[in-house]
């Protein structure tokens, strides 16, 4: 739209969708303020009145004017058109927006549907094995990881569907993790890798913005007790400090006993760490890496800080694979697994081993779902109630008296 003279207007323009003769607050199609020459694209909705005539209004006047489509214009302009709304018989262009912001507490996430030709039905698949029938559903994620999210959209026509690999990332409870940004950046981050037995991560990167890239989409999988390479590059050789570190008791800060990489290298740095083996390290998580200039002390916090960056991930710390489990107590052995009803039996043929037990069983993100003290020996078998369960993967972890542990794992059928 061409407006005139030079001075800004509010431009607002309306579409009689269902043909009754009056303009409705839900009928207003486009507005622009405070500006000149506007141009923009709406949406015609499915449910605007098809092969009619429909009536177009158009209004432009000064900043602030009266906003209603039957106000009349002061110093401006009104003008109405005719238009015939068509029945589109295209198949869908499946898109969606949502109420996800990165790095923020957002949850239930509503999911709005922006699919173009009027679908007519949506199945949405929110990547938690829950899906919804609903154009606009809201979901509630009830446990913490990085989830993909994708909507099929369909009509008369056909269907399409759209998919978003790890859209977004939640955290169960909802942690708010403190700022930490860098300040006039000589320096960044280049690349960022995590490597050793069976992992294999790595991220390249740019200079981000204000010195903090938000990379929690991406997770990392780690396991309780295993040793792990941290290797950084930056875009120049220069002598920095590297520190990592891992919320592993996901309390959502970032304590002194969690820095588990700190040390002072040139452009290319490398640093070995180690996962506590213990239980309570089992879950998802965050990780934050900072690059600085040496001189500079480890703070996690810190803003603005002179030639620094700050990369923040998503960490997932499993139990030890599954070798390793074979080789804690060797004698005992689980069945039926799967159990189709829930109900397994230990057998230990060990009587070395025989002993008092105390028995938690978790699911495959860390959570301890079960509590039971089991006395084990060779004479008969044990047995251990999963019923109350779902179906799904679980690992059973047996401490004895003298700390020793032993890990298996039951599929729940």
């Amino acid at each position: 739209m061409t407006t005139g003279p030079s001075n800004p207007q509010d431009t607002r323009v309306w579409l009689d969708l269902n043909n009754d003769g009056s303009f409705s607050a839900t009928e207003l199609l486009y507005q622009a303020l405070n500006r000149t020459n506007p141009s923009g694209s709406i949406t015609i909705p499915a449910s605007a009145v098809k092969g009619q005539p429909l009536r177009l209004r158009v209004i432009s006047d000064y900043v602030g004017a009266p906003a209603g489509p039957c106000a009349e214009p002061q110093l401006g302009q009104a003008e109405d058109y005719t238009v015939t709304v068509l029945a589109n018989t295209t198949p869908p262009v499946a898109n969606f927006t949502s109420t996800y912001v990165p790095g923020t507490c957002v949850n239930p996430v509503q999911f709005t549907d922006q699919s173009q030709n009027a679908p007519t039905s949506w199945l949405w698949n929110f990547g938690d094995n829950t899906t919804s029938t609903a154009q606009n559903p809201s979901h509630q994620y009830s446990t913490s990881g990085t989830y993909t999210v994708t909507l099929r959209a369909t009509n008369a026509y056909g269907q399409n569907t759209v998919t978003r690999t790890n859209y977004l990332t939640v955290s169960v409870p909802c942690l708010t993790y403190c700022a930490s940004t860098g300040l006039n950046n000589n320096v960044w981050l280049t690349s960022v890798a995590v490597t050793g037995t069976g992992v294999a991560f790595s991220n390249p990167s740019g200079a981000d913005a204000g010195g903090y890239g938000n990379y929690i989409n991406q997770t990392i999988g780690l396991r309780q007790g295993q040793t792990y390479t941290l290797a950084t590059t930056t875009n120049i050789n220069f002598q920095r400090t590297t520190s990592m570190w891992l919320d592993l008791n996901r309390n959502g800060i970032f304590d002194t006993n969690e820095l588990l990489v700190n040390g002072s290298s040139p452009q290319n740095s490398s640093a070995v760490f180690t996962i506590p083996n213990t239980a309570s390290v089992l879950g998802f998580t965050r990780m934050r890496i900072q690059t600085r200039a040496n001189g500079n002390q480890a703070q996690p916090c810190v803003t603005n800080q002179m030639n620094s960056e700050t990369e923040d991930y998503s960490v997932r710390i499993d139990l030890v694979s599954s070798t390793a489990e074979a080789r804690q107590l060797p004698s005992l052995s689980i069945f039926p697994n799967p159990t189709p009803s829930g109900l397994v039996h230990l057998r230990l043929a060990d009587a070395a081993a025989a002993g008092t037990y105390e028995a938690t069983v978790h699911n495959v993100l860390g959570a301890q779902l079960l509590t039971a003290t089991l006395r084990l020996h060779p004479a008969a078998d044990t047995n251990l109630d999963l019923t109350a369960l779902p179906r799904g993967l679980y690992l059973i972890r047996l401490t004895d008296a003298a700390g020793h542990t032993a890990v298996r794992r039951v599929e729940r059928q």
